[in-house]
């Protein structure tokens, strides 16, 4: 038999509290109805605040409205942050060379087979120069967005007198002259 089928197992954690949504199914259940209990009055509420976005669109508000919520609770979007991959970040920007950052952020690194402390090495460096990227990538991302809401946030208001061959009542029936609409001044 191997040393891995000698070792003893861990003793079981503590049981949850109860009331807690794991484990037997009547503590689903019991969380379910809690949950449940949590949320009717935040629904009151949502009515209340929201009524005329729901009367506009019920369909769309429910689904902004679970798209916000989705947001608030875990998982979040990405991958959870690595705790070796932002201590070597810190390292190198403290220009503490690399072979130092390997002894420091990858665990047993000094036992490791020369090939695969090379690997783990390139890992590590790549792990860090993704984060960078990634990071660059969202500021970008979050600029380019900015200026492109800014500038369609702006209404576009004609403000120039009619041209004198237009007859604005015949081109534009339902529009006298300097009548707006959706935004716009219309000649």
């Amino acid at each position: 038999m191997s040393a891995a089928g000698n070792k003893q197992v861990p003793p079981c954690p503590a049981a949850a509290p109860e009331g807690v949504g794991v484990g037997t199914p009547k503590g689903t259940r019991r969380g379910r109805k809690d949950l449940l209990r949590r949320m009717e009055p935040f629904a009151r509420l949502l009515r209340r605040d929201f009524a005329l976005e729901i009367q506009d669109d019920p369909k769309k508000f429910k689904k902004q409205a679970v798209h916000a919520l989705k947001r608030c609770l875990p998982p979040h979007p990405g991958r959870p942050q690595e705790a070796y991959v932002t201590r070597a970040i810190e390292l190198r920007k403290q220009n503490v060379p690399w072979n130092e950052i390997y002894r420091q952020c990858i665990p047993n690194y000094q036992q490791l087979p020369l090939a695969e402390q090379r690997l783990a090495g390139y890992d590590l460096r790549a792990a860090c120069r993704s984060r960078r990227n990634a990071s660059k990538r969202r500021k970008r991302h979050r600029k380019s967005s900015a200026e492109t809401s800014s500038a369609q946030d702006v209404p576009l208001v004609i403000t120039a007198a009619p041209a004198p061959d237009c007859d604005c009542e015949t081109t534009h029936p339902r529009a006298g002259p300097g009548t707006q609409r959706e935004g716009r001044t219309l000649h």
